[in-house]
């Protein structure tokens, strides 16, 4: 053959090797599509409204980790039975192969002794794949008395590289089935993480909020039925800046949705929601509300009003703040929880993803990371919320264009 004759038929192979791939890609795509139903209907299941409040305000904090690891981050909490649980990933350094997640419990007023749960030996061994870090852990009780667990791992590269595993517990956390990983992506199923929440449906299946970090940054949720099988999928929003979305239904069909900002200044808190029960969502905007990149947590009060536990800063994760908004419209900053003033930015002094539940009592509880040593806890009932913001009422409200 000439060499011209080379070239022509070295071009042609690579052109039907890309159309192969291609039209495989398209046809996974398309399978992918189809193999999950998408349910046409959905609404929220919203808490019912707690009983009488209590006449005297109730407010305190404590540590729920105690000092195991050097570091600890990411927690997640979850009122279950009489009692609270909470889990967070811990070792040497973020991403470090010691790295494990932990759990804890609070009853009688105390925490018991963390104690690990699961790290990347027994999910290497559970799913007999390479698996060389695991973190951002989740934590769901159903009705039944089953606790999942969710977290990511990753076998290759940082967090963009993760997959979402699930495990399950029916004693309360005392013992846990072995890994199951969820397949999230047609794109090798990597780039899926998992940070805040789930939502319960009326159906019974749940709505968990995830985030793609590859290439693009932007939230989704995962509808997904009691036995884990995954239902289908929609997305949130779009581009290369919005991550770790949380949902907060305020009526079967009405919900609003945060998310961290990851983009270009200004630095501000992203919202976006739903009025027909999830089907659709609304394009997420920028608040007036600042975020340092920084993830967030909320949870509905009653009346339409969500509290939410933020960063109000542009720049660092130094300072967190407790605000309260009805139906997502103008935010009241209203109570600091944590703040050092910090100049340059330094990681050293950080207080950041907060996670919040409310127990069966109708006690507000909150973990977040605290200087990435501890997990820290504070709990206050709606008597405390109510009375504070009473006296903050002259407090400046951050209002909407």
């Amino acid at each position: 053959m000439t060499p011209e004759q080379i070239v022509k038929s070295v071009d042609r192979q690579s052109f039907i090797k890309a159309a192969v791939i291609l039209v495989s890609a398209g046809f996974f795509l398309l399978m992918w599509t189809f193999s999950i139903p998408h349910p046409e209907r959905t609404e929220f299941k919203v808490a019912a409204p707690f009983g009488i409040t209590p006449a005297q305000p109730y407010y305190s904090e404590g540590f729920t980790s105690s000092a195991s690891t050097q570091k600890a981050h990411a927690a997640t909490i979850s009122a279950i039975d009489n009692k609270l649980v909470s889990f967070w990933y811990g070792g040497s350094e973020e991403g470090a192969r010691d790295v494990q997640i932990f759990q804890a419990s609070f009853s009688g007023n105390k925490w018991s002794r963390a104690s690990a749960v699961i790290g990347p030996a027994k999910v290497q061994s559970d799913l007999r794949r390479f698996v060389r870090k695991v973190g951002n852990p989740v934590v769901l009780h159903w009705p039944d008395g089953r606790t999942w667990l969710f977290f990511v791992s990753v076998s290759v590269g940082g967090w963009a590289g993760s997959s979402i595993n699930l495990i399950e517990s029916d004693d309360g956390g005392m013992t846990w089935t072995k890994v199951r990983r969820l397949i999230t992506s047609p794109f090798l199923n990597l780039s899926t993480l998992v940070r805040n929440s789930a939502v319960f449906y009326t159906d019974g299946s749940i709505g968990l909020p995830v985030y793609h970090e590859f290439i693009g940054k932007f939230g989704e949720i995962l509808r997904i039925n009691s036995n884990g099988r995954i239902l289908g999928k929609k997305r949130l929003s779009h581009g290369k800046s919005s991550l770790q979305p949380v949902i907060i239904p305020t009526s079967k069909t009405e919900a609003i949705g945060l998310m961290r900002y990851a983009g270009a200044p200004p630095m501000r808190l992203l919202q976006f929601k739903t009025v027909d029960g999830g089907n659709s969502w609304s394009l997420a905007s920028k608040l007036q509300v600042q975020n340092p990149n920084s993830s967030v947590d909320a949870i509905h009060v009653g009346s339409g009003r969500i509290l939410a536990a933020i960063n109000n800063s542009p720049m660092s994760r130094s300072s967190l703040h407790l605000a309260i908004s009805f139906a997502g419209q103008d935010w009241n900053i209203f109570h600091e929880l944590e703040a050092v003033d910090v100049s340059p930015v330094s990681h050293e002094f950080e207080f950041s993803y907060p996670s919040f539940t409310r127990d069966g009592k109708g006690l507000f509880h909150l973990a977040y990371s605290w200087n990435h040593k501890h997990i820290k806890h504070v709990r206050f009932n709606e008597t405390w919320l109510n009375l504070k913001l009473m006296s903050n009422q002259t407090a400046a409200v951050i209002k909407q264009p």
